[in-house]
């Protein structure tokens, strides 16, 4: 099972001059796309949770998709304060956390 969490800041968006809707609909849109593949909730404190739906074997490509758009995406870089791709292979609860946005960091 591959899910994603993002955790965007209201604040910054501002600061950058961007509509926080309107970004905030950009990244849902990437995972729109997906027809079906990837169930999207929100969380208590507004964190975006994207997670694979079982009924689709495929649905890993569009995590690869949203991770390149996102990645070279200096907007999202900015404002993001949270940024976790979680990988569970076996669906048996060992899930493997990356912090995309620290491994991105020490990338540079």
């Amino acid at each position: 099972m591959q899910k994603m969490l993002i955790k965007l800041n209201d604040e910054k968006i501002i600061k950058a001059g961007l509509d926080p809707i309107g970004f905030k609909a950009y990244v849902d849109g990437v995972f729109e796309k997906t027809g079906g593949h990837i169930i999207k909730e929100v969380l208590t404190d507004g964190s975006l949770y994207f997670v694979g739906n079982p009924l689709y074997e495929n649905y890993l490509c569009y995590f690869g998709i949203a991770y390149s758009k996102f990645k070279y995406n200096k907007d999202f870089l900015k404002v993001a304060d949270k940024w976790l791709w979680i990988s569970d292979e076996n669906n048996n609860g060992d899930e493997n956390v990356m912090n995309v946005l620290e491994r991105i960091k020490i990338g540079k």
